[in-house]
């Protein structure tokens, strides 16, 4: 199987700006591979829809999964205020989303 990644980070006043700009750079490192999976991480400061619509803006239907967090970690080392993004890329990864209703509400 063979598996491309790259990471992208960035800091900025707007969660958006640094959505934009850490999904551009792992795109950017990515090459021509299309993306199977993104994983990103956001600072909890920014706001989660302005991060997620930016993301999504440039990776059109792939599949992410994303959370926030004091600080975003990477190859790069540990950044507060950032969001990074990881793309993973393979003919061999299929991806499916599954939305869990009431999910939150229920787990303790």
């Amino acid at each position: 199987m063979t598996l491309t990644t790259s990471i992208g980070q960035a800091q900025a006043f707007d969660g958006r700006e640094a959505g934009l700009q850490a999904t551009h750079q792992a795109l950017k490192k990515l090459g021509v591979s299309t993306p199977s999976l993104a994983i990103v991480v956001a600072s909890r400061y920014y706001d989660a829809k302005r991060v997620a619509n930016s993301v999504s803006s440039l990776l059109g239907n792939t599949p992410t999964i994303g959370f926030s967090s004091a600080s975003a970690l990477t190859n790069e080392g540990q950044t507060k205020n950032a969001v990074a993004v990881a793309l993973l890329s393979s003919p061999d990864i299929k991806v499916s989303e599954h939305w869990l209703s009431g999910y939150a509400q229920s787990g303790r």
